[in-house]
């Protein structure tokens, strides 16, 4: 079929406007997805309206187990079940608890206002103010929970959280924190590096992470510190900065030492299975005395100096050189003079801080497992609380003490203790955290059952941060799903929300959906931005289509072809109510390919491409491949998806693979795309695009278990041209496809060739072992490989772009007669003609006056041609020309200020300008955009009516151009086809939904039904329709954006080949003479090529011409006499002819009896390239490559004239 297919040329045409989406501005027939699109706005704005009553603010976020997150409100909660409203729902929707995992508010953290901090035995802790206490309760108060009762077995220890001497007691979660490195790369991070933790604790598990606290210390600092970890701690803590110097506690290997200026102090050997600490440090920063004490009150260590504060701080400086810099870059806080906890290990958690004015003194002894209390000025008491009422603490000692001079109390542990049955954790923004069981909860109140409390705990709803499930799935409850199990809801600007679940029929014509964990299915508000994708089938089996026929609405739909005439299609289509199209309704009719097994190797394509048969072993028992060095296996047509999944096996050393993707069949040296996975010593993952071969100049990277089979999946996303890697099911990042080499891309959809952003030659896959960064290749063993379709992407014919454009320009002699279709072979090559009829199996089509009978296996494509648009290709303007030359350019000026000033544009004409058209006052008359030069065209239509262009250079003249009305006369369209059916009445209704079915077709409809098994629905120009649910891929409610499935065949306008302008004899001074010629290659008439370059020595004459130009026909023989009279060692001449067909020229020249060497430049680019604005143009190259003569048009001088120029240069 290669053989059989035609070329020809055109120069690219600008696209023309869409008729089928009824966008303002836009012409043509308004199509159904335009009133579609109306239709939505004005049911969005009646439901918003009915809804104005009660506005639902989505600020709030819920995550389920899933890791899965949607915005929407809290209506209500009890102990089972939790009612979450999202704004793409029209009402709440019922969600069971054990499915959700957290329920996010929009609350700021801030510092609490209660004097008090309770911590209870189950590790919750509130903040409130003190009642009473007796020998069973704790009474309480606050703004949040209202007066609640405590069990006082179930109280740790009360902190005080202001007044007094404390300056800070904490921590509160993150609140008053933060990290500079979370300021500097918020956007990136995918989670806070320091976080709130149970208890108001603040935690990390980030290795040399930094959090900030900016409460400076007090002159005389007494500061409380608790730390853990779940190994052996190892941490730094910065305390204070100038003028009075920085204190340091930190870890040195498993010391703990205390640092100042530059001296340091050892206080403790840490064991192996420490996992706490806890310190007391007295600070007088002025007299430069410190002294440090265990948890207890034991001395640990006392030291004073009297030098004066060194300018710097070598060990703290290791560790927060930035923090003040850093800090007043990000924010308007001042400079740092406070905390600094430095993450030396896997993880740390600050358990308690607490900063005090202290008076210098060292605490007394206690021992911290017993009852005690601590006074706001540090001292101790060593004695069981009884009682406190009326604002005073009795003590078992029988003392008494103000409440307001406590700034801590311990309270007798009990050995009852109550076990908590914990399915709920609360988190407020003051740090509080609340553990228990959820009984209820409305808009405004959460009611959560303690074991602290003998009544459910009431929890105002508006300073929660978080609320935590961990409710148990009921027995024998199914697996939670995985995301490709299930379906995916997406809606908001950007699809931005995205809610995993599962389409449930609703019988009716409205759309409902049940989230995972839902009770039941709830209705979607109808809504432009929303849209339903399916789970793809388990098996990777999909419903197939024997074509898909592309129609000028932008429906794309599924059918067999059976026949057809020039008025009407006929199609098998089981899904579709009609049968028989018009012809003017199609684009084109895409056939289906080869059916491809994409999972594993068994299929029969599979083949050596390079190297030994035995360097490529398959197993097909366990679904392998062996690949050994310098062995190449590839498959034709493969790539036929957007996700490549695959499994290495563990190596001790280096397993590296390169995946040669979208390869034209299996040919590597056409352009297609290179990607390199590489294992390293079995744990460490390098995935990237290779440029140049053997690096990558992309890639992502991370760690996996060494050992273990490690899982690939490649996601190819064409609408940002990145490619997202999973190992073993997690996300490790993505990297641009775009290369800087290959490119010499081909076409596909309406991309320009420059931007396609993956070079794509086909649908081709070649798999080999690599040698990357020099380590070398070896063995690699790949399990499971696949390539998982995507019912969103057509695959499109891949056809080169230049053999695009010959196709599609129509040669002067055929511009009567056009062709109506092309051919895409399964190549990519095109054949332009006439499709005369269809059966099952076979394609009538005529060229010229031969007819073919063509294999449908053999065509991807029937493409129907469409006409330039006529709307603006007319133009009616006058020109001044004005040769170059000495001064001329100033001439040129004068005489355009003259027309400026209003000076008759048609008398300047008749005395200065020197064209053809000078004699008609300029005026060109009416013409065409295609026959224009295009410099001169896009100038011309770039003029308002009456407007008098800058001066242009064309060719050899100055040139000032004046547009005027055109008034075009009506014209019939150059193919006979009938013009575009009318729009439907007023009576037709607009489609509700656009489906995307998982064969790659997609059409819209007027649903009437979402049954059980299928959709029932009917369209003006589809008829009714039955869509099995096993065919659904998409359901969108308004038209999605153009995609390269809709737009790939809207634009095969055909051009009609550019009329060279016919100029007035005379030679000219032309810029090309004196520099190099331009070497080219082109086809010779007889047979073979001419290329330039190797005829250097000798003098060329290059004369171009047409059959049609009257003066070429005058000048030819001349010029074929007097070139005949030269020695062809020395001399030789080449006729160019401009954009005609060799069949045509072999019959000019056979009829005339002219022999001479004829050059087919059809596209005319090497006639741009030597000057060429008129013909016939001769051009006169000299032995050394040079241009020596030009001369443009015909006088009966000129072969003489060339005569003399060639003499002259052979006599040298």
């Amino acid at each position: 079929m290669r053989q059989a297919f035609c070329l020809s040329r055109t120069s690219p045409r600008p696209r023309p406007p869409s008729i089928h989406r009824g966008r303002v501005g836009e012409r043509g027939r308004v199509g159904e997805r335009g009133r579609g699109r109306f239709f939505h706005l004005t049911l969005l704005i009646l439901l918003t309206l009915t809804c104005l009553s009660k506005p639902l603010p989505a600020i709030d976020e819920l995550t389920w187990n899933n890791g899965s997150t949607l915005k929407g409100t809290l209506t209500s909660a009890d102990s089972t079940t939790l009612h979450w409203h999202p704004t793409a729902f029209l009402e709440a929707a019922p969600l069971h608890l054990h499915s959700i995992r957290r329920l996010s508010f929009d609350a700021n953290p801030t510092l609490t206002q209660q004097p008090w901090a309770i911590h209870l035995r189950d590790g919750s802790r509130l903040h409130a103010d003190i009642t009473a206490l007796d020998a069973n309760t704790l009474t309480i108060n606050s703004p949040v929970h209202g007066t609640a009762q405590l069990r006082r077995s179930e109280v740790s220890h009360l902190q005080r959280m202001n007044g007094g001497s404390l300056v800070h007691a904490g921590p509160c979660g993150k609140t008053g924190w933060f990290d500079a490195t979370e300021i500097q790369n918020k956007d990136d991070l995918k989670s806070p590096i320091w976080q709130s933790g149970p208890g108001g604790t603040l935690n990390t598990g980030s290795w040399n992470s930094r959090a900030t606290l900016n409460t400076p210390p007090p002159e005389i600092c007494d500061l409380q510190i608790h730390l853990s970890s779940t190994t052996r701690p190892e941490f730094a803590l910065l305390i204070g900065d100038k003028p009075y110097g920085r204190l340091t506690v930190e870890t040195w290997d498993d010391e703990l030492v205390l640092v100042y200026q530059n001296h340091f102090t050892p206080l403790l050997k840490l064991a192996d299975d420490d996992r706490q600490i806890s310190l007391r440090i007295i600070w007088d920063r002025k007299t430069h005395r410190y002294a440090a004490f265990a948890s207890d009150g034991t001395p640990l260590c006392e030291w004073q100096t009297s030098q004066p504060l060194q300018e710097t701080d070598p060990v703290s400086d290791d560790f927060a050189p930035n923090f003040a810099q850093t800090r007043a870059r990000a924010t308007t806080t001042p400079i740092y003079t406070g905390i600094v906890l430095v993450n030396k290990g896997p993880d740390l958690t600050l358990q308690q801080l607490l900063i005090r004015r202290g008076t210098g003194d060292a605490p007394g002894k206690i021992d911290p497992g017993k009852p005690h209390l601590i006074l706001n000025n540090g001292s101790n008491f060593q004695h069981p609380v009884l009682t406190i009422r009326d604002g005073r603490v009795s003590l078992a000692n029988q003392q008494t003490l103000p409440l307001s001079d406590i700034e801590h109390l311990h309270l007798d542990l009990p050995d009852l203790h109550i076990v908590p049955a914990i399915n709920t954790e609360v988190r407020l923004a003051d740090g509080a955290h609340l553990r228990g069981r959820l009984q209820k909860a409305d808009a405004e109140t959460l009611h959560l059952q303690t074991s602290f409390t003998t009544e459910p705990l009431s929890i105002l709803r508006k300073p929660l941060t978080d609320i935590h499930f961990l409710v148990s799935p009921p027995e024998n409850s199914p697996p939670i799903p995985t995301p490709q199990q299930t379906d995916l809801l997406t809606y908001g600007p950007g699809e931005n929300e995205r809610l995993p679940g599962h389409f449930s029929p609703s019988n009716s014509a409205s759309l409902e959906w049940l989230p995972i964990g839902g009770v039941r299915p709830v209705k979607l508000l109808p809504s432009s931005q929303l849209k339903i994708t399916r789970a793809l089938p388990a098996d990777g089996k999909f419903p197939r289509a024997p074509a898909w026929f592309h129609l000028d609405s932008g429906d794309i739909i599924p059918a067999r072809l059976t026949s057809l005439d020039s008025d009407t299609i006929h199609f098998e289509a089981p899904l579709l109510g009609v049968r028989q199209l018009p012809a003017v309704r199609l684009r084109a009719v895409q056939f289906a390919g080869p059916e491809v097994d994409a999972v594993g190797f068994s299929d029969p394509r599979w083949q050596v491409v390079k190297g030994d048969a035995a360097g490529a072993v398959i197993n097909n028992k366990d679904n392998s491949l062996l690949l050994k060095p310098g062995t190449s296996f590839g498959h034709p047509i493969l790539m036929q998806g957007s996700e490549v999944r695959l499994t290495l096996k563990p190596s001790e050393t280096i397993a590296t693979l390169r995946l040669r993707l979208y390869c034209a069949g299996v040919d590597i040296t056409a352009p297609h795309l290179r990607i390199v996975i590489a294992q390293y010593h079995g744990n460490q993952i390098y995935v990237g695009l290779e440029e140049p071969e053997g690096q990558l100049r992309e890639q992502v990277g991370t760690n996996v278990t060494s050992g273990k089979d490690t899982h690939y999946r490649l996601v190819f996303q064409s609408n940002n041209n990145e490619v997202e890697v999973f190992v073993n099911d997690l996300s490790i990042g993505k990297f641009s496809t775009n290369q800087t080499q290959n490119r010499n891309r081909v076409r596909r959809g309406n991309a320009a060739v420059e931007s396609d952003p993956i070079p794509q030659s086909g649908l081709g896959v070649v798999l080999e072992s690599a040698n990357l960064w020099g380590n070398g290749d070896a063995n690699i063993t790949l399990h499971n490989f696949s390539v998982q379709p995507d019912p969103a992407k057509l695959h499109l014919p891949v056809v080169d772009p230049t053999t695009r454009a010959q196709a599609l320009l129509i040669p002067r002699l055929q511009q009567n007669a056009p062709p109506h279709h092309v051919l895409i072979a399964n190549n990519g090559d095109l054949l332009r003609g006439h499709l005369q009829s269809a059966t099952a199996s076979h394609l009538g089509f005529r060229v010229g006056l031969e007819e073919h009978t063509i294999p449908l296996d053999r065509v991807s494509a029937a493409v129907w041609l469409q006409n330039p648009s006529h709307d603006d290709d007319l133009i009616r303007f006058s020109t001044i020309s004005i040769p170059k030359g000495d001064g001329q350019l100033k001439h040129a000026e004068e005489i355009r200020k003259s027309a400026l000033k209003g000076e008759d544009f048609a008398k300047l004409a008749l005395s200065h300008s020197k064209d053809s058209k000078a004699e008609n006052d300029g005026d060109w008359g009416e013409q065409k955009r295609g026959v224009l030069h295009s410099s001169l065209a896009t100038i011309a239509f770039s003029l308002q009516p009456g407007a008098i262009s800058e001066i242009i250079d064309i060719g050899d003249f100055h040139m000032i151009l004046k547009s005027h009305p055109s008034n075009p006369k009506p014209r019939l369209l150059a193919l006979p086809r009938p013009l575009p059916s009318p729009e439907p009445t007023v009576e037709s209704k607009p489609p509700t939904h656009h489906l995307h079915l998982l064969d790659g077709s997609q059409f819209a409809i007027t649903v009437d039904q979402f049954a059980s098994d299928a959709i029932i629905g009917h369209s003006d120009l589809l008829g009714s329709c039955r869509i099995p649910l096993n065919h659904l891929y998409q359901i969108r409610l308004s038209a999605p954006d153009d995609s390269p499935n809709e737009d790939y065949f809207n634009d095969w306008n055909i051009a009609y080949a550019t009329e060279p302008i016919i100029p007035e004899a005379g030679a000219q001074n032309s810029p090309l003479i004196g520099k190099t010629a331009d070497a080219f290659t082109l086809p010779l008439l007889s047979g073979g090529e001419f290329k330039l370059e190797e005829h250097r020595g000798k003098v060329i004459v290059l004369d171009f011409w047409a059959s049609w130009c009257a003066p070429c026909i005058k000048s030819l023989p001349d010029m074929i006499t007097l070139m005949s009279a030269l020695p062809p060692e020395k001399a030789l001449f080449i006729g160019v002819n401009q954009g005609e067909p060799a069949a045509h020229i072999s019959t000019f020249l056979n009829r005339r009896q002219w022999q001479f060497p004829v050059a087919l430049d059809e596209q005319q680019h090497i006639g741009q390239k030597f000057g060429v604005e008129g013909i016939p143009h001769t051009v006169i190259v000299d032995a050394e490559g040079k241009i020596a003569w030009v001369q443009t048009g015909y006088s009966p001088q000129t072969a003489e004239q060339a005569a003399q120029v060639i003499a002259k240069l052979l006599s040298k």
